[in-house]
């Protein structure tokens, strides 16, 4: 597929579903970063793996003994043309490129790298911001840079970066749930501890540090994952998938990946099949921020079979539908909310009034506050006693002391005139209720 093709696939509607959920985390590597100003020289972008370990290569070539240079050439691939993703280097040999390179200085190699991956202040991309709009419970990078502290900061939103090494900011992210968690996985720019980047760093992180371990168990156990950034070679995504997800088994949840279509392979069978991840492919970068605003604004095929559900005629599709609501992201339930609303005025044209009710209902349901204006007028503007009962039901936890006299006019306007259906007589029960219960609420 190529173009606008990504909405077609299978992949696309699972998207769709993974960032309706509430389950939601976003795991980013270098990709999302590549487009931004380095900090010492704003004409240069952020480097990808393969082509930092280039770069380093070609600073340090004339130090290394001639084993050593031979094999990074080999490993980096330096003289095959790269004009397919069999012929980029495997994550495993670039973490060992990036072995052998240190060796020669670790100190100027870990002062040339940080200066490669620092991004100008302040800089972030737009898939940054998109994944932040996506509402996550969480993101796991493996990028060193600040772009989504950037994003975050220009949002308003705190996000606090952890470390594997914090392991009392871990433990009590999995005690309370923190949301939305920032887990910098291989270290961050801003602190002095050695970033995860050789063979030795990344053994160290994944074997000798049992909090992380366990706090990425908790990731992958109970949350559906969306990997932004990364190519099917990267060593972050190879390490993460062979060296910690295949330890866990398989797959609890659905994930998504999204990869150029340069990476289009037969290894995305393996990946769905044994790890649980769904590939998406695009043809352009550019793309990705597209695909992101896209899956916010699509119900998925399952949310859009709940949707069909909270109209049945079956009392169980209806409770099914409503439980599903209920597992719905901040995300989710606006997506869910939009698509509800969507119909309202044919609805109404064609008098329809159960299905007007439900959707009421529902959208109660959903999210009562962020729906309250509409179900308002709803009650306002009925012609059926079902419609109004059913958007009664749903208000209680939005309405304020300040709309008790809205309350009492319906009351009046309700009794003088009762709307038709066979409930009639509940409304009047409803909002004398209501007008008990808010007053009770606010005093306590």
């Amino acid at each position: 597929m190529t173009g606008l093709d990504w909405r077609r696939g299978p992949s696309f509607g699972t998207l769709c579903d993974v960032v309706a959920s509430d389950k939601l985390v976003c795991v980013t590597g270098a990709g999302i970063s590549s487009g931004l100003p380095q900090k010492l020289d704003p004409s240069k972008k952020l480097p990808q793996w393969s082509e930092l370990l280039e770069l380093l290569f070609l600073r340090f070539e004339l130090r290394l003994p001639t084993q050593d240079r031979d094999d990074c050439r080999r490993l980096l691939r330096l003289d095959t043309d790269k004009s397919s993703a069999k012929e980029w280097p495997t994550g495993p040999e670039l973490i060992l490129c990036a072995s052998i390179l240190r060796k020669v200085d670790p100190a100027a190699f870990d002062l040339a790298f940080r200066e490669a991956v620092t991004n100008r202040d302040g800089s972030f991309s737009p898939t940054h911001k998109l994944l932040l709009d996506l509402k996550p419970a969480g993101i796991l990078t493996f990028n060193y840079d600040s772009g989504h502290e950037n994003a975050a900061a220009l949002a308003g939103i705190a996000l606090k970066p952890m470390l594997p090494s914090t392991e009392a900011e871990l433990v009590e992210a999995l005690k309370t749930g923190t949301r939305p968690f920032y887990l910098k996985a291989h270290g961050s720019l801003d602190s002095a501890l050695e970033l995860v980047l050789t063979q030795e760093s990344y053994r160290e992180v994944l074997v000798k540090s049992p909090t992380y371990r366990a706090f990425v168990q908790n990731v992958l156990t109970n949350f559906s994952l969306l990997f932004v950034g990364f190519r099917i070679s990267d060593p972050d995504f190879d390490a993460f998938i062979d060296a910690v997800a295949y330890q866990f088994g398989s797959p609890l949840r659905s994930h998504v990946a999204l990869f150029h279509d340069r990476e289009r392979s037969v290894d995305d069978i393996a990946l769905r099949r044994r790890y649980g991840i769904h590939v998406l492919y695009f043809s352009d970068f550019g793309d990705v921020p597209h695909i992101l605003s896209e899956a916010l604004s699509t119900p998925g095929p399952v949310l859009q079979r709940h949707l069909q559900r909270s109209l049945s005629t079956q009392r169980q599709d209806r409770d099914a539908a409503h439980a599903h609501f209920m597992t719905l992201g901040l995300a989710g339930r606006v997506c869910a909310s939009n698509a509800l609303r969507s119909g309202i005025d044919t609805l109404v044209r064609a008098s329809d009034h159960f299905a007007l009710s439900e959707v009421a209902y529902s959208l109660g349901i959903i999210d009562a506050k962020s729906n309250k204006a509409l179900l308002m007028e709803l009650v306002e503007n009925a012609q059926h006693a079902d419609l109004a009962g059913r958007a009664l039901t749903v208000l209680r936890p939005a309405l304020l002391e300040s709309d008790l006299p809205r309350l009492e006019s319906w009351l009046e306007k309700f009794r003088r005139d009762p709307l038709p259906g066979p409930h009639a007589d509940r409304i009047e029960k409803y909002i004398d209720y209501l007008l008990t219960y808010i007053p009770a609420k606010f005093r306590s």
